[in-house]
Formats: C-alpha cells, sequence, structure tokens
C-alpha cells in the first residue's frame, strides 16, 4: 500500500483556541482508497500548533510503503520514511512527447541532429526511439565504451552507428538534445537547441530546458487521486511503486521550463525554423 500524506498548520491565535490546541494539538484523518491494483492510504494531518510530531503518523503506517508521497517542503528527518522521488516514468513520458515533436515537424531524418546527453549510461534504450527520426544521433557518455557497444549493436542490426564522444562539446550542433538526468554542468549548446529532461537542471543555463510535462490522469485513477498532489507526481507513484506499467503510453499535452508551457505543434515549429534559418 502506498501513502500520501498531508500536514496543515492551523495554529490558533485566539484565547479559546489557544487552549484547545493544549489539550487537542492535532486532528488526523486516514483514508484508504483502492482502485485495481492500486492501494492508497491518504493521511491528512492538520495541526493546531506550530509543529507535529509526525511519529505520531507511525501506526497508521504498518504494512505500508516507507516511501511516502507528500510535499518536497515536508521535513521527515528523524522519521523511518522517505519522500517518494523517481523520474522513471518522467523519462518516459519525455520521450513520449519528444517522438510526438519529431513526428508533428516531419522533417527527413538527413535534416534534423539529435544529441542524447547521459554521463552515466544508463538510458542506451533511448537510442532506438531516436535512430528513426536522424541519421546523425551524437551521444555525450561519462563511459563511452558502454555506447560503443551499443554502437556495433546497431551498425550490425540497422547500418547506422551512433557517434560517441565524452566530450560535450560534441552537442554543440545538435537541434534537439534529450539529457534524462538533471544538468549539472553547463552544455556548450545554442540558444536555439530544444533541450529536453526527466529532472529540473541542477543549475541556471542560458537556453531553455524543458523537463516538466503535462499530463491528464486516466479517469479510473482520477477517483483515488489527493487533491495536494500534481499529475505527473502522482502518476509516477502509481507507475514505480505500484507497477502500473500502462502509463507510459500516456502522451504528454505540453511541457514547461519552468516559465511558460510549450505544445508538440509550437515546438515542432520552432524546429522547422531551425532549420530554414541554418
Amino acid at each position: 500500500m502506498i501513502v500520501s500524506l498531508e500536514l496543515d498548520v492551523q495554529r490558533k491565535k485566539d484565547l479559546f483556541g489557544k487552549l484547545y490546541s493544549l489539550f487537542h494539538p492535532y486532528d488526523i484523518t486516514a483514508k484508504i482508497r483502492k482502485q485495481n491494483k492500486v492501494s492508497l492510504l491518504q493521511l491528512r494531518c492538520v495541526s493546531y500548533r506550530s509543529k507535529m510530531n509526525l511519529h505520531k503518523l507511525l501506526p497508521f503506517l504498518s504494512g505500508c510503503s516507507n516511501q511516502v508521497l507528500c510535499s518536497s517542503e515536508l521535513d521527515l528527518k528523524d522519521m523511518p520514511l522517505q519522500r517518494f522521488e523517481s523520474s522513471d516514468l518522467t523519462v518516459r513520458l519525455m520521450m513520449n512527447f519528444v517522438c510526438h515533436v519529431l513526428d508533428s515537424a516531419d522533417m527527413s531524418p538527413r535534416e534534423i541532429r539529435i544529441g542524447l546527453y547521459d554521463p552515466t549510461a544508463a538510458f542506451a534504450d533511448l537510442t532506438d526511439r531516436l535512430l528513426p527520426y536522424t541519421s546523425r544521433l551524437t551521444v555525450v557518455s561519462d563511459l563511452p565504451r558502454y555506447y560503443e557497444i551499443k554502437s556495433d549493436m546497431l551498425m550490425d542490426e540497422f547500418g547506422i552507428p551512433l557517434f560517441v564522444s565524452a566530450e560535450a562539446s560534441a552537442l554543440s550542433s545538435c537541434d534537439i538534445v534529450i539529457a534524462p538526468l538533471s544538468i549539472r554542468r553547463p552544455l556548450p549548446i545554442s540558444s536555439h537547441t530544444a533541450v529536453f529532461s526527466a529532472e529540473r537542471p541542477a543549475l541556471s543555463l542560458g537556453y531553455d530546458v524543458f523537463f516538466d510535462y503535462i499530463v491528464d490522469v486516466p479517469y479510473k485513477y482520477q477517483r483515488i487521486q489527493p487533491e495536494s498532489l500534481g499529475n505527473l507526481y502522482y502518476l509516477s507513484a502509481l507507475y514505480t511503486l505500484c507497477g502500473v506499467r500502462e502509463l507510459d503510453k500516456l502522451v504528454p499535452e505540453q511541457c514547461s521550463d519552468g516559465n511558460g508551457l510549450f505544445s508538440a505543434d509550437r515546438l515542432s515549429r520552432r524546429l522547422l525554423n531551425i532549420r530554414k534559418s541554418a
């Protein structure tokens, strides 16, 4: 069973309220919701003091996952719990969105240059989805040997090699760069390049990085979704913790760079304009 946790602090300011909070410092409500193979315990805590001893929640959590769905601002220090975080589903949705952009652009593979920035060589499977769209797929990794093996396999199977490098400068001529994990150093790419990631960049960069994806929750899972949880975060928990694998077929409607929303059509037009001006 997975757990969502919401904490609401409502400090009493009047004398009666302060006396009430002295003898009744918090209220806890617990609801169990089920849909298909998903069981979700929704805990909502209202604290009438500035802080609440979260250890009071532990009796409710017997038999539950120790990864809880909650706000990133909730302090779980000294608790046998940790906030759920995973980009597994986001990587899949990112790729669905990127492929939607490329399908909308309808460009010849010879016209577009795609880069994959994967320092840990953990996402070699993404090359299979990107190769149909480009005749030049550049991979930058701190572990290039792993991709050289993948390149040999693709060459044998499709007759298309990967261009593998350990130098980030190899991405400088790409129209699109895929960076599944958070970008932790500046990459020498053009400000016109569309960069897609599954995580927010760890530093300020001089170009757009699309890292958030707007997706609808399938109707059957809407009825058990806590109001305090965003769609992508909630779906990520269903995918990773509950094994709802059908979710990786969803195609986001829009993506965001943290400042604005961009549709696939808008980004495909941007891509076409880049190539026309090249």
